[in-house]
């Protein structure tokens, strides 16, 4: 009798004793079904079935036979043999069949069948459980899910904070930006502060016009006139300047002079007939002014000390001063 081998789950131990005593009761009711036989004179061999005479046979020995099945008459003679068979038997017990085999080769052949049918319900794997191994799956299928979800939500998480870290350094190189704007702006205004401040300025506080701002420009009445004649020789002031401001221009500080054409100073108001009087004016950005004077013709010298003479024909240029200021050169011609 083969005995189990290693731990076994439950459920294979019980499967083992079921097919134990399903095999021992089989052998029993073989036992019971080949004595029965024997009782009721079946012959042991063909020969002794086989008459000696021609007479017929009478008696038992004529009678066929019974049709009775093995199985029939297991369940007349134990009526309760299939009740036994689901009822577990200890192991000892069903080695019983194989002790009590008689000698003859059918019970013999009968015991090595229940040996063979152990040793194979041995081996058998319990079925498997389709519910079980679904809920497995899912499970496994869950399991997959959650660490994708979590995985999924770790690299929107690190998304997010680099998002977060990239405004964060942004917003602190504008922030470093407007400052450095600010900052510059600052500096800036200070900067026209004291360079407004260092500007000179008049008694009132206002702005005096430095000599870039002021523009002077030579004119004449006529660009033409006749030897004896007086001409009308003048001066244009512009405030070419982006700020208001104020300037001196007063007659002192005017000087009209005529050169010819090699370029000698023929004529000058500073040596006979300067200027005089105060003038301030205060001038808007493009503003500008007009002063005229009658030039008498003739020459002159420094501190009016030669004698004066009308100068001949010919082409002139007319030159206007106010202070460090000079102007541009306007073309005159005596005919």
């Amino acid at each position: 009798m083969l005995e189990p081998v290693g731990p076994l789950s439950p459920k294979t131990y019980w499967i083992r004793r079921v097919a134990l005593v399903g095999i021992a009761v089989v052998a029993v009711l073989l036992l019971v079904w080949a004595f029965a036989g024997r009782g009721n004179g079946t012959p042991d061999s063909t020969a002794a079935t086989t008459p000696t005479s021609g007479a017929p046979l009478t008696g038992e020995l004529a009678t066929p036979p019974s049709a009775t099945t093995p199985t029939d008459l297991t369940s007349s003679l134990f009526p309760d043999a299939s009740t036994a068979v689901s009822s577990p038997v200890p192991s000892d017990t069903a080695g019983t069949p194989s002790d009590a085999t008689p000698t003859d080769g059918g019970a013999g052949t009968d015991g090595g069948t229940a040996e063979t049918t152990t040793a194979s319900a041995t081996e058998v794997a319990p079925p498997a459980d389709p519910a079980a191994e679904s809920a497995a799956a899912q499970a496994a299928a869950d399991a997959a899910a959650a660490q994708a979800a979590a995985d999924a939500a770790a690299a929107q998480a690190a998304a997010d904070a680099a998002a977060a870290q990239a405004a964060a350094d942004a917003a602190a190189a504008q922030a470093a930006a407007d400052a450095a704007a600010a900052q510059a702006a600052a500096d800036a205004a200070a900067a026209q502060a004291a360079a407004d401040a260092a500007r000179p300025r008049d008694a009132e506080g206002r702005l005096i016009c430095p000599d870039a701002a002021v523009q002077l420009t030579a004119t004449v009445g006529s660009p033409t006139y006749t030897v004896g004649q007086q001409p009308i020789v003048g001066v244009t002031i512009v405030n070419v300047g982006s700020e208001p401001c104020v300037r001196d221009v007063s007659g002192s500080l005017q000087e009209y002079l005529a050169y010819d054409a090699a370029g000698t100073r023929v004529w000058s108001t500073s040596d006979c007939l300067p200027g005089s009087g105060t003038d301030v004016r205060f001038l808007q950005p493009g503003e500008s002014l007009q002063y005229n004077i009658k030039w008498s013709g003739t020459t002159s010298q420094p501190g009016c000390a030669a004698e004066r003479t009308r100068v001949p024909a010919g082409d002139y240029r007319i030159e206007a001063r106010i202070g460090s200021l000079v102007s541009s050169q306007a073309a005159l011609t005596f005919r």
